[in-house]
């Protein structure tokens, strides 16, 4: 049945990104907040041994990849889209690092904002003794920083300098062998070639929910049942109160729905039904939601008002 079956996914899913896992078989460069970066490969470990395992696991996790896709299953795996880029076959640069590693892309950035304070110097606008100014500023800066020659960065060699620190940035994070673990077990299910017909966001939502909705995405995913309708109060409150809902209250209304990480397809919907009253409004709102997640319905009391809605 659908409601085994993608539970299956999102469990296998939440093993291979999390914390333990990782510790057996370091795959991931990190598995902390999943909502921040995503995940993107770890170095491979210089012993051959646990080489293998790490890209044993990512074929393993390319083939599920692959499965997901092929069955419509949105198993709540979020990979990091400069990964997603590179098994694409597309280029990665510094603006994907500032996505992976947002403390050393500032760094960086610092350094390319002295870059282009020294261009404005250079290009003309500005008085003699401004100029001179913003270039001793610059170069006082720099003062304490050397490039691969040794040389200390001065204004004079400061592009060079700049090209090669975002060279070696996006270097630090070449994954070649992983990412070619990872076709191979896409190629297992399907050919790797055939998902670049998918822009990397779009392949990311494939495979993961980031939760954006707003008031149209909202009409289409919960909707009322055929006993209550479209125009019903308690529906525009829902509706109402989801939007208002920060990300992780978001996440926590539709896995106690749902079960699942990831919002439901638009053919299959949140459906919102009335329980059954069984006593005046006083009862009804000291009542709580109840659901069945095996078809995405929740149960609604006939709550007296949107505070109390919300309260509940």
């Amino acid at each position: 049945g659908s409601g085994p079956t993608r539970k299956f996914f999102e469990k296998v899913a939440a093993e291979l990104a999390s914390e333990a896992q990782n510790k057996c078989v370091r795959v991931w460069r990190d598995v902390g907040d999943v909502n921040e970066e995503g995940l993107f490969p770890a170095a491979l470990p210089a012993d051959n041994a646990q080489r293998t395992l790490v890209l044993k696991r990512l074929r393993l996790i390319g083939a599920f990849m692959a499965k997901a896709i092929q069955q419509g299953q949105k198993p709540g795996l979020f990979f990091a889209l400069p990964l997603l880029k590179l098994i694409l076959g597309d280029s990665v640069g510094f603006d994907d690092v500032r996505q992976l590693d947002q403390a050393l892309a500032a760094g960086v950035s610092k350094v390319v904002q002295w870059q282009t304070l020294k261009m404005q110097a250079m290009g003309g606008g500005m008085e003699e003794e401004e100029r001179q100014k913003c270039v001793q500023c610059v170069n006082e800066e720099l003062s304490m920083m050397e490039n691969a020659e040794g040389e200390q960065v001065t204004c004079d060699n400061l592009d060079p300098y700049v090209a090669q620190l975002k060279e070696d940035c996006v270097r630090r994070f070449d994954v070649e062998g992983q990412v070619a673990a990872l076709r191979e077990g896409i190629d297992t299910v399907l050919d790797w070639r055939s998902l670049r017909v998918f822009r990397p966001e779009e392949l990311q939502q494939l495979l993961w929910s980031d939760l954006e909705w707003d008031a149209e995405k909202l009409e289409h995913i919960v909707r009322p049942g055929p006993t209550w309708p479209q125009e019903r109060e308690h529906i525009r409150w829902l509706r109402e109160h989801l939007l208002a809902m920060e990300t992780g209250r978001r996440r926590a209304f539709v896995r106690f729905v749902t079960a699942s990480v990831c919002l439901p397809a638009n053919d299959n919907p949140i459906m919102v039904y009335p329980q059954v009253e069984t006593a005046g409004p006083s009862v009804c709102d000291r009542k709580l939601p109840t659901c069945r997640t095996c078809v995405n319905y929740l149960y609604l009391p006939n709550y007296s008002s949107r505070d109390v809605l919300e309260e509940r």
